[in-house]
Formats: structure tokens, C-alpha cells, sequence
């Protein structure tokens, strides 16, 4: 059975997520200015390419994300709350606080202007291990009480912009690491606690399954 979200619950919990868009500083980035930031940095804010890749396609090795095709509106908020503390890593916060709020805002308009990048294909993984990734975002897991993470993040993956991102694709790691950091509270820049209940209902095998099926996923819409 699929474990859903009744309508006026979902769309109220979509609301939340967007964390309203007023409390972000009301800018417009410049995508030439984010471009030369992205690739070359200014002063104390290190280039963002240097992680994130040239074309904003990230580093599944390392477990850095895919940031081109992403909304600016989930970027800046991204950049704001790490700045804040809601959210939380070890290489991204120092290179976030030396990030004016205009810096926020053009890097977020350059990367939202890139197109979804080809894909690599993953490494090989158990397919049962898969199999179980995708019940679990398709589906659910109602024994459980696991919300399908299809419910937000629509199917494969896709993201629901602005607010929500797509999951499609992102590097294993990355997940697995988000995920882990809902359950033990490290991030905490979701409003409405939605992801950090789901999150602790997964064990260690549930959280490498979804990994492993979204690293995988492929929506129509990431065609090249």
C-alpha cells in the first residue's frame, strides 16, 4: 500500500516547506556575476566550481551535490540557512559566511540557470538493495508508517520547485549523509520537521536503499 499524504495535509505541508518566500532578502542575482563568483571566486569566497564542478554537476566521489537545474529560490535558502546554523557542514559553512546576501543571490541565479547536466551512471549495486530503495520513494512503507518520499518529492525524484528539490541523480553519498544528518538533527532547516520524521523511521539499510534508487533515478524532464 502506498503510504500517503491526504491533500489539504500535503499541500499544507508543501506550504511550510517553502519557508515563505519573504523571509529570504528580496533580490535578484545576476547570472554573469554568479558566474564569475561560481568559477573564480572573490576575495575570502572560494570558487564554487571547485567542489561543485564546472558545470554545477558535483562530485558523486566525494559526495558533493549537483547544484545546476536546482531552483534559486531552494539555493539562496540553502546558502541562508547555512549561514544561520539551520543547516550544517563542515566545508560548506565557512566558504557560506563570508557570502553577502547579493553573493547568495547571484550564485543561486547562475546555478538555477544551468541546465541538468548528463548523468554518470552509477556503480553497480545490489538489486535487491534497489528494489527496496524504490518501494520505499514510490510507495512507502504503510508496516512501518514510512511516507513515500514520492509524495514531496514527486516521482523519481523529479523535485517540486521551487521549494523542493529534485533527488534525482545526486550522489549516494550525499543522500545518505543528508539523511543521516535529518535523523541526528544536524540539519534542521525543514519547518515543518516533515523529513526529520520520516528520516527517523529509516534504519541504516533503509537509507542506503533510497540512496542507492535515487542515485540511480532518471525523470523524463533530466533527458538531455
Amino acid at each position: 500500500m502506498k503510504a500517503r499524504i491526504a491533500g489539504p495535509v500535503l499541500a499544507a505541508a508543501l506550504a511550510v516547506l517553502a519557508g515563505r518566500s519573504a523571509a529570504l532578502p528580496e533580490l535578484t542575482g545576476d547570472v554573469g556575476a554568479g558566474t564569475k563568483l561560481a568559477n573564480e571566486g572573490d576575495g575570502p569566497v572560494a570558487a564554487c566550481a571547485t567542489c561543485h564542478g564546472a558545470n554545477g554537476e558535483g562530485q558523486a566521489a566525494a559526495g558533493f551535490p549537483r547544484l545546476a537545474g536546482s531552483s534559486a529560490y531552494y539555493l539562496r535558502k540553502q546558502l541562508n540557512d547555512y549561514q544561520t546554523g539551520k543547516r550544517s557542514n563542515s566545508v560548506m559553512q565557512p566558504v557560506d559566511k563570508t557570502m553577502s546576501p547579493r553573493q547568495i543571490a547571484d550564485a543561486a541565479a547562475y546555478f538555477s540557470s544551468l541546465p541538468v547536466p548528463p548523468l554518470p551512471a552509477p556503480e553497480a549495486a545490489d538489486a535487491g538493495v534497489i528494489a527496496r530503495g524504490q518501494t520505499l520513494a514510490e510507495q512507502g512503507d504503510e508496516s512501518a508508517r514510512i511516507q513515500a518520499c514520492a509524495n514531496c518529492h514527486g516521482p523519481r525524484g523529479m523535485g517540486l520547485p521551487p521549494a523542493i528539490p529534485a533527488l534525482a541523480g545526486q550522489p549516494a553519498a550525499y543522500l545518505e549523509a543528508q539523511l543521516r544528518a535529518w535523523q541526528t538533527g544536524v540539519r534542521k532547516n525543514d519547518d515543518g520537521g516533515l523529513m526529520a520524521a520520516v528520516a527517523a523511521k529509516l534504519d541504516d539499510d533503509d537509507i542506503e536503499a533510497v540512496a542507492e534508487y535515487y542515485t540511480r533515478a532518471r525523470p523524463a524532464r533530466f533527458a538531455p
